[in-house]
């Protein structure tokens, strides 16, 4: 179950993340082998930004340490006015993090089932646990709105 919000282990696992170029370099490898495959499924990605409203769809998004700090590289400039349910990444329709966005941002579609991309993202999201274990990085697993308020990576 992923921990309701940071605690020592994640700030840990992130700073340790962050210091880690390979790792950052494997993650990104590890979204275009993603792209890649996601070019052969039956989905589109409109960039209408109403996947950045996770309450109006239900979901929450995840990430792990390796993630975060990728993804944290560059903080939004948004976070102080994120609101609750909201990516604070979101820029309009656009998303302001698309290069560095999570896996669980590049599989999901407004207007895909999720069946369409839940066994590419577990395939993936156990490479990810993979390079956490590589670059012995601990794995975490925590909610994007539980981390806003505290962006330490």
């Amino acid at each position: 179950m992923p921990p309701s919000a940071p605690n020592d282990l994640w700030d840990r696992a992130c700073r340790a993340a962050s210091a880690c170029p390979d790792l950052l370099s494997d993650l990104r490898k590890l979204y275009e082998d993603l792209d890649e495959e996601l070019t052969t499924t039956p989905v589109a990605c409109d960039r209408c930004g109403r996947c950045c409203n996770f309450r109006t769809f239900g979901h929450q998004l995840y990430m792990t340490p390796a993630e975060a700090a990728l993804l944290f590289q560059r903080p939004s400039p948004h976070v102080d006015l994120a609101r609750p349910g909201r990516c604070p990444y979101q820029q309009g329709t656009d998303c302001g993090a698309r290069h560095r966005r999570t896996l669980g941002c590049r599989v999901f579609f407004c207007r895909a089932p999720e069946t369409a991309t839940a066994q590419i993202y577990e395939k993936y999201h156990l490479r990810i646990r993979q390079l956490h274990q590589r670059y012995c990085i601990p794995y975490a697993y925590v909610a994007l709105d539980k981390l806003v308020q505290s962006i330490s990576c």
